[in-house]
């Protein structure tokens, strides 16, 4: 027996023979056996000596597996899931080498330190150099994924779906040539004989990386990930928020119309009354229509659960990650809220009823809504897919009793949805909002000004003030609305800065100087998308963005709009964070963000996805840490009649009233039999207002206008007496007055302008900025149809009433504070708008206005502020060639 002991480590043969275990085996080196049968105890370990390695290793990892046998002692009685299993751990892993070894010792595993192909069953590892990879082609190579969804499930899962490489598309290949194979089935420890394969494997199953154990790689998650081709249709279909922001542009439009049909307009004088219509508890209300059942239990309306019971471990998961999106006051009198997990709320009220989303019912209803108002409103602004602002000046003198309106809008909105709204009135915005507070639920609540003061209000209350703001004010002792009225401006600029000081100062003594915007044009186009984003590659990233971009393009090919203004978001995951608190949510996130302008406006999803594909890559994310993706389009512009970006191109011409200081060349509306009203009625509300006027004042001014000799003695008559005032040219050659689209078109953007002499394709793939030096150069050198008659009739040119400098046609310091905040609000910084100021500050002081010169570089930088540093770099450049003008003309500068 001794002959035995000495050749244990070669005698293999013998090993199997006598079919010992892993503990036999650590038994026998641990011991040694006499002649006699007696069972000694080695001494204690000595110190080896120098060089003498085998006995160094010897006892240490007998040291090694005694701390893990006490270890397991000391663990709560887990189910030994691991039983007869032995691992190794080679290089880093997520979760840790140490937490992975707790699992495993705590659970019946035994670890080795040290690998021994012999006795190790399953090696963890998140990667493998290429010569291990050959190495352990033979063993079972799992990812760690496979111990954390083992102890998870509390039951031993087959190794097979989380075999290392299978996510690469390269199984390793494994013989069975393993002692010790674990039958799962049966809990042998026997070893089977190899059986040969007789068939072609099927193709693996393509591997997530689940990094942080959510459960990634199972059938129901796989499916709702965003790696799938059909997953941005699937989740615009089922996403609330989508359907919110999309709902409210299409309301936004639908309201257009229906003004548009109706014509309304608001007569002058009459005192001002704002209606907040707001539904109660909308979606639940209007999900109950399908369920009447539940009518008077407490509900909620979130996402329907019967998906998610075909994976039972993703339903548990789902059934408490599930958030509420809308819940009734029954629900609510239990503590339930908005926003809550459906496990908490359970905890508050168990016999909650949850009712999936009907969206159809909600599109429907609101259109039904959105009529009704918009036929009693003079003014419509959609706040919400279930909320709106209406200006009821007109209705409310007219009716008498602006409660009475309001009851009525109430019963037609009930009889025609059977939902209930509540109505807020005041005399601005903000009371209207406030009142709406007080109104709710199925109510209605008029708030004036005086009321106002008596109301006890949170600062949260006020509109515009979150968590942020709050918690400064109440470090500061500022609580209630009457405590922000008590303090100064000045100490309200301290603690939240001058634009919102001035808000909320306002606000606290009910002044709200805001008017409704239903006519307001769509800034952007984008989509946001922070559930399901889970990429293992950055691959995987780049084609999730290509599809994201191509939805993004195809709504602004439906809207027939395009931009220039290219902006990529990207939530990544905040370090230290692992699996969030939603199932497959983004979590605490990072918001990062990157824009880039393209050379000429385009909705061509390539070009876009291209552009935010090179965003993604500056900002050298890994791919595993993105939880949400969002693409927006900005700088927008299309064949409607848009505000110009860039206002230095060429001025925009208003027709105004006072058309004594207008200038000679303007562009000139034709008159009234000459109006195309199918084109007016196309155009927005305010213009189509605007127009109104100037024909209503061109009629006044035609039936009082004296007879031709009268005005030709006062013409002659003011001219001895003083320079004559600037007047529209007129006469027997005066040209016919162009149609309204060609007095429009002429107002738009130097970028359509395309001199005959350029190829049109060349001319298009020039950058911006060189388009447009172009085009202003070729619009100065063409004369102008004024010029030529002025030239043809030989008519002197007629002295200007201000001679100074002026900066497109504007020479008054409101017009040129005017421009200057319109073109720092245009968000587009171009270098020959940089120069023309430039040059016009110059002219300034040297024609010795230096007074207006220091009041307009004060302005700009006013309006530069907390701006980029572009703009910052402009304002500089502009007031150095201020300065070198008054250096040169009084050895001084402005500032």
């Amino acid at each position: 027996m001794s002959s035995f002991t000495n050749d244990l480590d070669e005698c293999s043969d013998v090993i199997n023979e006598y079919q010992l275990s892993p503990e036999d085996l650590q038994f026998l080196q641990n011991r040694d056996l006499t002649g006699h049968g007696e069972v000694v105890v080695q001494n204690e370990p000595t110190a080896p000596e120098f060089g003498d390695f085998h006995t160094y290793f010897d006892q240490r990892k007998r040291k090694l597996a005694e701390q893990a046998q006490k270890q397991a002692q000391k663990a709560p009685e887990y189910r030994q899931i691991f039983a007869g299993v032995v691992f190794h751990i080679n290089g880093f892993t997520q979760p840790s080498h140490y937490e992975l070894k707790k699992l495993l010792i705590e659970r019946g595993g035994k670890f080795l330190h040290y690998l021994s192909k012999t006795q190790v069953t399953h090696i963890i590892a998140s990667n493998l150099a290429r010569s291990k990879t050959k190495e352990f082609r033979n063993y079972r190579v799992v990812r760690p994924e496979w111990v954390v969804e083992s102890v998870r499930a509390n039951r031993l899962l087959s190794w097979h779906s989380y075999q290392l490489g299978l996510e690469r598309g390269v199984p390793m290949v494994l013989q069975n040539l393993l002692p010790g194979n674990i039958d799962l089935a049966a809990g042998s420890h026997k070893c089977p004989n190899p059986v040969p394969i007789s068939r072609p494997p099927l193709p693996p199953k393509r591997i997530i990386v689940d990094k942080y154990s959510e459960g990634l790689n199972r059938d129901w998650v796989r499916k709702n990930l965003a790696t799938e081709k059909d997953f941005i249709q699937r989740y615009y279909a089922s996403s609330r928020l989508h359907r919110l922001s999309t709902w409210k542009a299409e309301m936004k439009d639908y309201v257009a119309q229906l003004r548009r049909n109706r014509k309304a307009t608001k007569s002058a004088g009459c005192k001002p009354v704002i209606m907040h219509v707001d539904f109660d508890c909308f979606f639940v209300s209007a999900s109950l229509l399908s369920y009447p059942q539940f009518k008077d239990k407490p509900a909620a309306v979130c996402h329907s659960q019967s998906q998610m019971q075909l994976d039972k471990g993703v339903s548990e998961h789902s059934a408490i990650s599930s958030q509420i999106a809308s819940c009734n006051y029954a629900a609510r009198s239990f503590g339930v809220k908005n926003g809550m997990f459906i496990g908490q709320a359970r905890q508050l009220c168990p016999a909650l009823v949850t009712v999936p989303y009907c969206f159809d019912a909600y599109e429907q209803i609101s259109r039904q809504f959105y009529k009704i108002v918009t036929q009693i409103a003079d003014e419509t602004q959609v706040v919400s897919v279930d909320e709106a602002l209406l200006d009821v000046s007109n209705a409310a003198e007219n009716c008498g009793d602006v409660v009475l309106l309001a009851q009525d809008i109430r019963e037609k909105v009930f009889a025609a949805t059977q939902c209930t709204v509540s109505i807020g009135i005041g005399p601005n915005i903000l009371l209207a909002r406030l009142a709406t507070i007080k109104a709710k639920p199925d109510g209605v609540f008029t708030l004036d000004t005086d009321s106002f003061f008596n109301l006890d209000l949170s600062v949260r209350d006020l509109p515009g003030v979150g968590h942020v703001v709050e918690e400064t004010f109440a470090s500061r002792g500022i609580k209630t609305v009457g405590d922000i009225r008590a303090t100064s401006l000045d100490i309200l600029k301290n603690i939240c800065g001058d634009k919102t000081a001035n808000t909320l100062y306002n606000f606290s003594r009910g002044i709200d100087n805001r008017v409704l915007e239903s006519d307001k044009p769509r800034q952007a186009f984008g989509a946001d998308i922070g559930w399901g984003v889970r990429f293992s590659t950055q691959s995987e990233a780049e084609d999730f963005i290509e599809r994201l971009a191509a939805e993004v393009c195809r709504s602004m090919v439906v809207a027939n709009r395009t931009g220039s203004l290219v902006t990529l978001k990207i939530k990544k995951r905040q370090a230290g964070q692992g699996k969030p608190a939603k199932f497959l949510g983004h979590g605490i996130c990072d918001n990062l963000s990157k824009s880039n302008s393209l050379s000429q406006m385009t909705n061509d999803p390539a070009k876009i996805s291209a552009a935010c594909i090179h965003l993604l890559r500056q900002l050298s994310i890994d791919p595993m840490d993105i939880r949400g993706v969002g693409i927006q389009v900005q700088r927008l512009n299309s064949l409607e009649i848009t505000a110009n970006t860039n206002i230095f191109a060429k001025p925009k011409i208003r027709a105004t009233g006072n058309n004594a200081n207008a200038s000679s060349k303007a562009y000139e509306l034709p008159s009234a039999s000459q109006v195309d009203m199918s084109i007016v009625n196309e155009l927005p509300a305010s213009i189509q207002q605007e127009l109104r006027a100037v024909f209503c004042q061109r009629h006044d001014k035609h039936d009082n206008a004296p007879s031709k000799s009268s005005r030709s003695t006062k013409a002659n008559g003011s001219r001895r007496g003083r320079p004559r005032k600037l007047e529209f040219s007129a006469g027997k050659n005066r040209k016919p007055a162009p149609n309204l689209l060609d007095s429009f078109r002429k107002l738009e953007s130097l970028d359509t302008i395309v001199p005959s002499q350029m190829d049109g394709d060349v001319w298009q793939h020039l950058p911006v900025n060189i388009r447009r030096e172009l085009a202003r150069e070729y619009v100065r050198s063409k004369p102008t149809k004024s010029d030529q008659e002025d030239a043809v009739s030989g008519s002197e040119p007629e002295a200007p009433q201000y001679s100074g400098p002026t900066l497109l046609g504007k020479y008054r310091l409101e017009d040129i504070k005017a421009l200057v905040k319109e073109w720092t609000s245009s968000g587009e910084l171009v270098t020959e708008d940089i120069d023309e100021f430039a040059e016009y500050m110059a002219k300034l002081v040297k024609h010795r206005d230096l007074m207006k010169a220091q009041q307009v570089l004060l302005y700009l930088k006013l309006c530069v502020h907390g701006k980029h540093t572009n703009w910052h770099k402009a304002a500089v450049t502009i007031q150095d060639k201020a300065n070198q003008m008054c250096k040169i003309m009084y050895n001084a500068q402005l500032f």
